[in-house]
């Protein structure tokens, strides 16, 4: 059985730039704290160079699904230093996330996630970051596994205390969980009202909305979001991030096309010519479906075409034939 996926991708916050393989839609987008790699470390206390060295190198391993190497480095940097919290939640996250790459959840893989997130815990109890993950562990694990909904609950207070940011995190997802419809509301009134500079976490607010079946409140969100997107002057990846899913969520839930393609068209724009980047393809094949909803068939023609001329990704290049194919004139 697999960890659930909705508060997982809250609560870990896993490191994941911009770039991902849209074919594996059903997973959340893992995003950092709006930061670069060292201003997230930071959350992971106090780290010297070879330290931030070797967390860098784990993280990069369990980005590229490399779990052997992560798992030989989190060893490597636990027999270093076996008091370093960093170091027992990056085992403990790495044996969660391969957990949820497999197509059964192992008892080993979760009793060894359980350990090392209580370990840092313990080691850092004053890291907001590591209370998070071990109360994401409790809430979406089965119990059978180590999986506790009372521990989870029991933690939320003591995460508040030391951070509003992880605080609301923690709350989202015991709330999308556990609560229903009403409480969620709640939740939205209290991001919008006292943390509208926190993007990443309006972005998750809308994301954690959208999957947990509450399609109008996703969509009140992230309109919302991207009301405060367009007011701002600093472009980085939580905004670039906010217009792909926009634009994905208007498609998906046939509503508001305009301001999707708006979002989309606005994305691609400023990712033209970054051949890395694999939200872009996705970004280019969305754009022309919601064209088609809107009757400008030219222009969707012109972006199927894009993704027949430039990808390599023959799942997508196979979906724009079809569609040009589905086309007068074509």
């Amino acid at each position: 059985m697999k960890i659930k996926m909705i508060s997982l991708s809250i609560a870990l916050l896993l490191s994941l730039p911009l770039s991902a393989n849209e074919p594996a839609s059903s997973h959340l987008v893992n995003l950092l704290d709006n930061q670069t790699y060292t201003d997230e470390y930071q959350a992971l206390g106090n780290l010297n160079a070879a330290q931030l060295t070797a967390v860098t190198n784990i993280e990069h391993a369990i980005e590229n699904e490399d779990f052997a190497q992560a798992h030989s480095l989190s060893d490597q940097l636990l027999q270093s230093d076996p008091n370093l919290a960093a170091a027992h939640y990056l085992k403990a996250k790495t044996s969660v996330v391969e957990g949820t790459d497999a197509l059964l959840f192992s008892y080993s893989l979760a009793q060894q996630a359980k350990k090392h997130f209580l370990l840092a815990e313990k080691l850092a109890p004053t890291n907001a970051k590591f209370k998070l993950a071990l109360m994401s562990f409790y809430l979406n694990t089965p119990a059978f596994f180590g999986g506790n909904a009372s521990a989870a609950e029991n933690l939320i207070a003591p995460i508040t205390a030391l951070s509003t940011h992880y605080g609301f995190l923690a709350k989202l997802a015991y709330s999308a969980e556990f609560k229903g419809k009403e409480e969620l509301e709640k939740l939205i009134s209290e991001a919008q009202s006292k943390h509208q500079t926190d993007l990443t976490l309006q972005l998750l607010l809308g994301l954690t909305l959208w999957q947990s079946q509450q399609p109008d409140l996703a969509e009140q969100q992230l309109l919302y979001l991207d009301s405060l997107d367009a007011r701002s002057t600093k472009d980085d990846e939580t905004k670039q991030l906010t217009r792909y899913y926009l634009g994905k969520f208007c498609l998906k839930n046939k509503s508001e096309p305009t301001k999707g393609i708006d979002a989309l068209n606005v994305f691609i724009q400023n990712h033209i010519g970054n051949t890395d980047d694999d939200y872009l393809p996705w970004a280019h094949y969305y754009l022309a479906q919601l064209l088609l909803q809107t009757e400008q068939l030219e222009d969707a023609k012109q972006h199927f075409n894009w993704l027949i001329n430039h990808q390599t990704d023959e799942k997508l290049i196979k979906l724009a034939k079809k569609k040009l194919k589905q086309l007068p004139n074509t």
